[in-house]
């Protein structure tokens, strides 16, 4: 097995460990109340911390990584990720204030989860003998196994063992990023001759495309994230379902469908036009929400909200390897960039939804076919996350007619 194979797959683990990071303390927030009276404010503010750490790590780390390289990077994040791990699982042990643990382990968590968005790409990008649009399509089908793994997992672990059991969780999953690091130490690479950088590094900023991507990233990281943090809570709220079956049904359908379509293209994306698949794609998440919003039928929204996943999945990497593609000499600026407002959208997707919810539980308003507050809002939410489908199919289309006069 050669030097890059591994890299490869240390690549692919780090995405893997990602979904790790961002899910497994948001499915231990029902332990983290009952046990230790940790209030829904509280918990809000450690999902803030980690994706405003992520956003923050996405606009300054860049010069840093670059000077230290992409290995060393990569090495140092799955450690600071471990040692989050290690005291999100010591919290309640070692520390007389258990949330002050939590959040000085959500810290460490964003840091590695920052640090694994802007190394895992560009790293990935730099292996020689990979094909750049299925190749980014698969490394990025990674963080949805990783989090239909963390979801059936945490769900099977708690309903075998006991609740009080819960931080042998974040114990296990340490082994992930430590088989990252070995993989990274024995694959051997020597950047400086191995990788494949630009000679001259050229900035993107004076090009129209790249902030059309930008917004486009906005647009698909929303799209993500609004229906991934929502369908547990839509089935529930919807179907009457309990917890644990909103999480099966909710959530890990989303994932695994999201992973079935990164896997697609992962295999064959070299024979799609990226910027064409983001089109359709986004045709496709018009349709799915359509459905999930105005379907009278709860089971049939549910299931939209499975097949949405299938359309969604595909944006995010194939965005990044269209910015590839365009700016090939841009660095790791291009990659910070994209995914700092790719993390916008993952914040901006999941409030809309969650404001909407929240003005309407506070009225008697009820869209048709709905028979709850809760669930209007819920609805009343994803259509203003229509609006973001709307606008990156008419970004993408802008972006294919550039493309074809620049060719010309």
């Amino acid at each position: 097995m050669n030097k890059y194979r591994l890299a490869q797959y240390a690549c692919r683990l780090m995405y893997f460990c990602q979904a790790i990071i961002i899910n497994t303390t948001p499915l231990l927030f029902v332990i983290f109340q009952t046990q230790f009276r940790v209030s829904t404010f509280e918990l809000t503010t450690l999902i803030t911390i980690m994706f405003g750490i992520q956003l923050l790590f996405d606009l300054c780390s860049a010069p840093v990584i670059d000077k230290i390289g992409y290995k060393n990077s990569a090495i140092i994040s799955s450690a600071v990720t471990i040692v989050g791990l290690l005291i999100l699982s010591a919290a309640p042990f070692y520390f007389t204030d258990t949330y002050f643990a939590l959040v000085v382990a959500t810290v460490f968590l964003a840091i590695g989860a920052g640090s694994i968005e802007v190394v895992a790409s560009p790293l990935g990008n730099c292996l020689p003998d990979t094909n750049k649009n299925s190749g980014m399509n698969l490394l990025h089908s990674f963080f949805c196994w990783g989090h239909l793994t963390i979801i059936l997992f945490t769900t099977g672990f708690l309903t075998i063992f006991d609740d009080t059991l819960w931080y042998l969780i974040p114990l296990i999953s340490i082994s992930v990023p430590v088989l990252i690091i070995v993989l990274l130490a024995i694959s051997k690479i020597d950047e400086k001759k191995d990788l494949i950088k630009p000679d001259k590094i050229v900035s993107p900023f004076r090009d129209l495309s790249f902030y059309i991507m930008l917004i486009m990233m906005i647009s698909a990281g929303g799209l993500e994230q609004a229906v991934a943090q929502w369908t547990s809570f839509f089935a529930e709220a919807g179907l009457g379902v309990t917890p644990d079956v909103g999480n099966l049904v909710g959530p890990a359908i989303f994932a695994l469908f999201m992973a079935t379509t990164r896997m697609f293209f992962g295999l064959k994306g070299d024979k799609f036009n990226p910027t064409k698949t983001v089109l359709y794609c986004s045709i496709g998440c018009i349709i799915s929400l359509a459905i999930i919003i105005f379907s009278p039928i709860p089971l049939i929204s549910l299931m939209a909200c499975g097949l949405i996943g299938l359309f969604v999945g595909a944006l995010w990497p194939t965005i990044l390897t269209i910015a590839s593609q365009t700016f090939p000499n841009a660095g790791t600026k291009l990659f910070a960039a994209i995914s700092l407002f790719g993390d916008v959208g993952c914040i901006v997707g999941p409030a809309l939804v969650g404001g909407a919810t929240s003005i309407v539980e506070k009225g008697d308003f009820l869209m048709p076919f709905t028979k709850t507050s809760v669930e209007s809002g819920l609805r009343l939410g994803l259509l203003l996350c229509l609006v973001l489908a709307v606008v990156l199919f008419f970004l993408t289309s802008i972006l294919l007619k550039r493309t074809k006069k620049t060719q010309k």
